[in-house]
């Protein structure tokens, strides 16, 4: 197995969704019993997040749910053991072909990523975009936003990209969220690496940091 990262979707083992399950069904657990089922029974994946130093020999990972209580996601952390994970699906798999859906997220990720200067298949998606890619549930709704990943480009294709993104924002009202991927394996806010500040903030796998601006586009590809 590839190194996971950050955005991965996992796909557990039938064991290990009837172990989480169980974990959430505890009565400790807000709407435990609604989660258990819907984990349980169906086919939502885990979301590689940033380990825990509790999570040491395991991979730790976020549990969100099509369910909303309130204005608010139903979400769940888990830790699996290497051995549970029955399947990895990339970011940039899901959008190896056309995203299929009517929401108005699905059909602006289908137009935008057409004109951005991005390789191929260094362009991904994560987030509520990237579940209802990965599910087809309803995890999109009205105020949801894009949320891209792009593999390290040169610093010249990443300031273009942002230039459409922004316009194309600007066009359709939907907000576009960009995660560039540095050469460090370490991922910035594409806004932020473009932008004038001295330093960017910078999420792996285990850690956040501060990198100077400099080192991070010196990271890219040229």
């Amino acid at each position: 197995m590839n190194t996971l990262q950050r955005h991965d979707l996992l796909v557990p083992t039938p064991a290990c969704r009837e172990r989480i399950a169980g974990l959430m069904a505890d009565d400790s657990v807000a709407h435990g019993a609604r989660m258990a089922e819907e984990f349980g029974t169906g086919n939502i994946p885990a979301i590689v997040r940033r380990n825990a130093p509790c999570d040491a020999g395991r991979i730790g990972v976020g549990i969100s749910f099509p369910i909303r209580i309130k204005d608010s996601r139903l979400r769940f952390s888990a830790a699996l053991l290497p051995a549970e994970i029955g399947a990895v699906i990339s970011p940039f798999e899901l959008l190896a072909s056309t995203a299929q859906g009517g929401s108005p997220q699905l059909r602006a990720l289908n137009a935008v990523r057409a004109d951005l200067p991005v390789r191929r298949g260094n362009l991904g998606v994560f987030g509520a975009c990237a579940l209802q890619l990965a599910t087809g549930a309803d995890y999109l709704h009205d105020a949801s936003d894009i949320d891209l990943l792009i593999r390290s480009e040169s610093f010249t294709t990443l300031c273009e990209t942002h230039a459409l993104l922004s316009e194309f924002e600007h066009e359709t009202s939907i907000r576009i969220d960009c995660e560039v991927i540095l050469g460090s394996g370490g991922g910035v806010k594409l806004k932020e690496l473009i932008s004038k500040q001295k330093a960017v903030l910078v999420k792996t796998i285990h850690s956040v940091e501060l990198l100077s601006r400099a080192d991070a586009i010196a990271s890219l590809v040229q």
